[in-house]
C-alpha cells in the first residue's frame, strides 16, 4: 500500500488554538497540586532530592557542587507511523490508489485554520474500482491528543458554511456526519487521533466502522509507567492519559511517571456524572493510595508534584470513566528530565520545611534567601483537632492559616501588595485516618494578581516586580 502524508506547518502558535478547540485550557489535566487550595497562585512542586538517595549533609570539605549531568531530551516518536497505523484496519474489497484524491485538496484547505494543532495528517485513497474513499488519520500535537472538542472542531471546520455536521451511531460508535457538495464525510476520535472517511455514503460510513473498530482498543498508562514527552511532540501532557508512544523505559529520560490509573474508577458507564467535587474527590483519593503504594509515604510529604487526570463533562458523556496521577520533579516550575523510577523512593524523596523558609516558583523548591525575589514564605503547620477535609476549594485550610500569617507579617499591604495565605494538606484518605495536616504559605497578590516580594514578611517586604510578572506569573 502506498501512503501519503503532510506534516502540518507551524506558523501559528498552537496555544492560540486551545480557544479556537474549545474556548478553555486544552486539557483536563488538573494541575493543582494534591490537597492544595487553588484560590491561591498555581502551584507545580519539585525535587529538592535525588530520586534514590536521601538528603544528606554536605561534606565539610567540599568548596564547589559538582555539575548536575545534562541528560539528552526525548526524541519524539514517529509522528508520521503513528498517524498511518490508525489506518492499517484490513481493507477488504478495497485496494490502494497512489495518485491523491480530489477530497484531500478540500480537507487540507478546510482544516488550515488549525494547522498548528496537527502533528502528523496521514492518508490513503482506496477504490472498489468502481468507487473511491479518502480516509485519513490526523496525529494531533501532545497537548490536544484526546481533547474531546477537536473532532467536533475539525467537524464544523469541514462543514464550513455549508450547514452544522449531523450524527450518526453504527455499530455502537458515534461518528459526526457531513454532506458536503455530492460527498459524505465521517470524523471520529479515541484518544489519541482523529479518523475521516470520505466519499460516497455507504462506502465512507462502512470503512469508518471498520477503522473505529480497529482503533477503539486503547492503552492507558499504567502504575510504573514513565512518559516521556519531547519537545517537537508539543507543549506539554496529553489532553487523557492514553497511548503507548510516549511510554519509554524508566531508564530512559523522561519527565513523569505515573503512580495511580483505572479506566473504570467511576463504574461501568452507566448513570449520570457524579458531582464534580465527588469526581475530583475520587479521582484525588485514588492518587493518594497509589502514591502511597507505588512511591511510598504521602504526597503532602513528598518533593514530588502529583497531577491528577479525571474526566471532564464532555469526556463523561462519550464514556470515560478513568482516573490517572503523575508524578514529577520540576525546576523552575518546569518538569525535569530524569532517568529513574520513583518507585519506593519516598523517604529519599521527602520535604523538610522549616518556619521563614522562602521558597521560589513553587513551595517545594529548595529555600533561597529571602531578600531575593520569591513566592512563598513558610509560616508553619497547623493540626487541626477536628474538622471535615478542606475540600477542592481548600477555603477551611486557607482560614486556619490566617492567624499565622497575622502573627507573622510586620504589615499586611505595601505598595498596593498585599499578603495572603497559601495552603497544602493531606489527601481525603490520610485527613479521614486523623492525619490532619496543614503547611501554611504567605504569598503577595497585587491588582489581582500574584506578584513576588523581596525581604521576609516580619521585616520591611517589598513586592518585585510588575503584577503578574513575578516568578509565579
Amino acid at each position: 500500500m502506498t501512503r501519503k502524508h503532510r506534516r502540518a506547518a507551524l506558523g501559528f502558535l498552537a496555544l492560540a488554538m486551545v480557544t479556537a478547540c474549545s474556548g478553555t485550557a486544552a486539557k483536563s489535566v488538573d494541575r493543582q497540586p494534591l490537597g492544595a487550595a487553588p484560590e491561591t497562585p498555581p502551584v507545580v512542586t519539585t525535587s529538592t532530592a535525588s530520586p534514590d538517595t536521601a538528603p544528606a549533609e554536605p561534606d565539610p570539605e567540599t568548596t564547589t557542587t559538582p555539575p548536575t549531568p545534562q541528560l539528552e531530551p526525548p526524541v519524539a516518536p514517529d509522528a508520521v507511523n503513528i498517524a498511518g497505523a490508525a489506518l492499517d484496519a484490513p481493507m477488504g474489497d478495497l485496494r490502494a490508489v497512489d495518485d491523491a484524491p480530489d477530497l484531500l485538496a478540500v480537507l487540507e484547505r478546510r482544516l488550515e485554520e488549525i494547522n498548528p494543532v496537527i502533528q502528523s495528517l496521514v492518508w490513503d485513497h482506496l477504490t472498489t474500482g468502481e468507487e473511491s474513499i479518502l480516509v485519513a488519520s490526523i496525529y494531533p500535537h501532545s497537548e490536544f491528543r484526546g481533547d474531546p472538542t477537536l473532532a467536533p472542531a475539525m467537524a464544523d471546520l469541514i462543514s464550513g458554511s455549508d450547514g452544522a455536521p449531523g450524527h450518526t451511531a453504527v455499530d455502537g460508535f458515534e461518528f459526526h456526519e457531513i454532506e458536503l457538495d455530492g460527498s459524505w464525510w465521517y470524523l471520529w476520535a479515541n484518544h489519541t487521533h482523529v479518523i475521516i472517511a470520505a466519499g460516497p455514503q455507504e462506502l465512507a460510513r462502512s470503512r469508518m466502522v471498520e477503522l473505529a473498530a480497529h482503533n477503539a482498543e486503547e492503552y492507558l498508562w499504567a502504575p510504573g509507567d514513565c512518559i516521556a514527552i519531547a519537545e517537537a511532540d508539543g507543549l506539554g501532557l496529553p489532553y487523557a492519559p492514553y497511548g503507548e508512544e510516549v511510554v519509554v523505559p524508566c531508564d530512559t529520560p523522561h519527565q513523569w511517571e505515573v503512580v495511580a490509573a483505572d479506566a473504570a474508577a467511576f463504574g461501568d458507564g452507566q448513570g449520570p456524572r457524579p458531582d464534580p467535587d465527588q469526581v475530583a474527590t475520587t479521582s484525588q483519593q485514588d492518587c493518594e493510595e497509589g502514591f502511597g503504594e507505588h512511591i511510598g509515604g504521602d504526597p503532602f510529604d513528598s518533593s514530588l508534584e502529583v497531577t491528577h487526570y479525571l474526566p471532564d463533562e464532555l469526556e463523561w458523556d462519550r464514556g470515560d470513566r478513568y482516573t490517572a496521577c503523575l508524578a514529577t520533579m520540576t525546576r523552575d516550575a518546569e518538569p525535569s528530565l530524569v532517568d529513574r523510577s520513583f518507585r519506593d523512593q519516598g523517604i529519599a524523596l521527602s520535604v523538610r520545611r522549616a518556619e521563614g523558609d522562602c521558597h521560589a516558583w513553587t513551595v517545594r523548591e529548595a529555600a533561597v534567601p529571602c531578600d531575593e525575589p520569591h513566592d512563598f514564605e513558610f509560616l508553619g503547620q497547623v493540626t487541626p483537632d477536628e474538622g471535615a477535609w478542606p475540600g477542592l476549594d481548600g477555603l477551611g485550610a486557607l482560614a486556619d492559616c490566617e492567624s499565622l500569617l497575622e502573627a507573622t507579617a510586620s504589615t499586611l499591604t505595601v505598595d498596593g501588595a498585599t499578603l495572603t495565605t497559601y495552603a497544602i494538606f493531606t489527601g481525603p484518605l490520610a485527613w479521614s485516618s486523623g492525619d490532619r495536616r496543614l503547611a501554611c504559605f504567605a504569598v503577595a497578590d497585587q491588582a489581582g494578581l500574584p506578584v513576588s516580594i523581596t525581604g521576609p514578611i516580619g521585616g520591611a517586604w517589598q513586592p518585585a516586580g510588575a503584577p503578574g510578572d513575578g516568578i509565579t506569573a
